[in-house]
């Protein structure tokens, strides 16, 4: 046996090895630096919307999450609109994504103080797909609750009431987990005063139990790394393997 052909294969392996061990680390470093707020499993067995049967009236539709300390800065919120066999004339619509603070940390949205919005549109519903909401720069909870849902605004679409906001139904629930606030008139809500609107409560309230299919992604900003350790980890990574694949052309 040729003793260089040997050694070839021998640095190949190592360097593949620490390619990829390289690699895993950049990921599980990323991961843990991340955290998913979610009272959902995922699937919708209902949609549920708040209109007059031929419309939509504005409402907001709200999550109620407890801070985990070591997560408490929210960069997105994500939504899976609506249930299978929604109709899809919603899809395009606008809404807005919202977070906000919980000042008393009693679990009611009615004293709630908005942080933060994002603008965007219905997609993807009926699919229970999760449609995410990036927020400019990750927001900070200060107190023990928080609250995330969306807005969607008066519409009028297919004919029809459109059911946009997607219920989990599926045991286990959350009770008192999950809430409306919209106004009796049909107008569109208030987002910075949710004790102003005429209709206010848990869906428990209102004859429904579940959760909704609205989650907030959180990351550590205390101790997460920054760009460039991360892209340092993977530029080793990637010349590790590009050495292996020099070595293998050596060898040939």
């Amino acid at each position: 046996m040729n003793p260089l052909a040997s050694l070839h294969a021998s640095r190949h392996s190592n360097a593949l090895r620490t390619c990829l061990a390289l690699a895993c680390a950049a990921v599980l470093c990323s991961a843990a630096f991340a955290q998913t707020y979610s009272i959902d499993d995922g699937t919708a067995e209902s949609g549920v919307g708040f209109g007059n049967g031929s419309s939509n009236s504005g409402a907001i539709w709200l999550n109620s999450f407890a801070r985990n300390p070591s997560f408490s800065s929210i960069a997105s919120v994500s939504i899976a609109f609506g249930a299978p066999g929604s109709g899809t004339p919603a899809n395009g619509q606008s809404i807005q994504a919202l977070l906000y603070n919980d000042p008393n940390g009693d679990g009611n949205p009615l004293d709630a103080v908005l942080l933060a919005s994002v603008s965007g549109v219905i997609s993807s519903i009926g699919t229970n797909t999760f449609v995410t909401f990036t927020f400019s720069s990750a927001v900070a909870i200060t107190t023990s609750n928080f609250f995330v849902g969306f807005k969607n605004f008066a519409f009028t679409a297919g004919g029809s009431e459109q059911f946009v906001a997607g219920l989990d139904t599926t045991a286990p629930t959350f009770a008192n987990r999950s809430f409306v606030s919209a106004k009796s008139d049909g107008s569109d809500p208030s987002t910075t005063n949710l004790s102003s609107n005429t209709v206010n409560g848990s869906i428990e309230s209102f004859g429904l139990s579940g959760n909704w299919l609205i989650r907030a992604n959180a990351v550590n900003q205390s101790t997460v790394p920054d760009t460039g350790s991360s892209m340092l980890l993977l530029a080793v990574a990637a010349a590790g393997l590009i050495g292996s694949r020099r070595l293998i052309a050596a060898r040939a």
